[in-house]
């Protein structure tokens, strides 16, 4: 009896070590991505803020959703993966019912609002590259709209949050900014959540992923021919136009896939353990699903905002010269084209 009771401390002990371990990994990965994506973030908007500074005039498409994705990643930072952080270094809530909601409110925000500006993005480009002729009659002032529209539905998915969590007693004298659902009510609510964060966008985002794949595939050969015969024609300065026009469009289209495919790895593994949590029967209460592997879907998921400021500057050159050149305190010239092609290009699709 004495022995099994030995066995039972040192168990208990072993347990609460990886659990302190665990923690301080969580604390030092979220601590790295939160500083990374940070940093990442805040160089496109200075970057942006340099072309904006230049141009003295509003942006393009591209760069719309860019300014969007990247203001969602940074919502994320300072509203998800911060009080995260602080969470997991507190162990308990310690702010109030007040800020409980506001903070719960707040921390899906980013991920909804990355989400449907990305959606908007891709439909965008699916459009741009599938019918670029008729394309080009179509107004800026859309694609804003549809961006505002991104905005409005993210924070309406986010409203749910305020009345289901609430600053309340755990336990004697223990309080938390918690939620406590029946089994049924909790399922319906992440499934919900699974939906509309990225069940229902993701079968948007594949199919535009899909037709953005298959035209960008004719797009590309159609250039390359273009580029063959532009030899042949007497107007060299629209062949020209067309070619570069069509080599920015092919570009952007690729940034979009490349964009899509970091979503889909990022965020499948954690929504898809959600639901299996959810519907498994005994799988919340079951220690078949290690801890260890929770905390890394959970730091996979936020891992989008480290990623993507990459992203952006390794498929637009402008952006990595405006940054180079903002903290050089240089001008930056463009030189790659005639002058007269370059204004043709610049009011262009992008």
């Amino acid at each position: 009896m004495k022995q099994d009771k030995n066995e039972s401390l040192v168990n208990a002990l072993i347990n609460d070590r990886k659990v302190e371990y665990l923690a301080k990994c969580e604390i030092c990965l979220l601590t790295s991505i939160l500083i990374v994506s940070f940093l990442g973030n805040s160089l496109i908007l200075i970057s942006l803020y340099a072309k904006k500074h230049q141009i003295r005039r509003n942006f393009t498409r591209m760069y719309l959703f860019v300014v969007h994705l990247t203001v969602a990643d940074l919502f994320n930072v300072f509203f998800n993966i911060l009080p995260e952080l602080a969470w997991s270094i507190t162990f308990r809530f310690q702010n109030g019912a007040t800020l409980c909601k506001t903070i719960k409110f707040l921390q899906p925000l980013g991920s909804y609002l990355y989400t449907y500006v990305l959606i908007t993005m891709a439909i965008d480009r699916y459009c741009a590259i599938s019918d670029s002729l008729n394309y080009c009659t179509v107004t800026s002032k859309r694609s804003t709209i549809m961006v505002y529209c991104s905005w409005f539905i993210a924070i309406l998915l986010c409203l749910p949050q305020i009345f289901t969590y609430s600053y309340q007693e755990i336990l004697p004298n223990v309080w938390d900014c918690w939620t406590i659902f029946e089994s049924s009510y909790e399922k319906i609510y992440i499934t919900w959540y699974s939906i509309t964060v990225f069940l229902l966008p993701s079968v948007v985002l594949l199919y535009t992923y899909i037709g953005i794949c298959i035209n960008t595939w004719k797009t590309n050969a159609i250039a390359e021919f273009a580029n063959i015969k532009k030899y042949k024609t007497t107007n060299f300065l629209q062949q020209n136009y067309n070619f570069f026009a069509t080599k920015i469009l092919i570009k952007t289209a690729k940034q979009t896939i490349i964009l899509i495919t970091v979503y889909l790895i990022t965020k499948t593994p954690f929504v898809g353990y959600l639901l299996w949590r959810t519907w498994k029967q005994k799988a919340s209460s079951s220690n078949s699903f290690p801890d260890p592997i929770l905390t890394f879907l959970k730091l996979l998921n936020n891992a989008t905002g480290c990623i993507n400021p990459w992203i952006y500057l390794l498929y637009n050159q402008e952006l990595r010269s405006l940054l180079t050149a903002y903290f050089s305190r240089k001008e930056v010239y463009i030189l790659a084209y005639d002058k007269e092609v370059q204004q043709k290009i610049s009011k262009a699709p992008p």
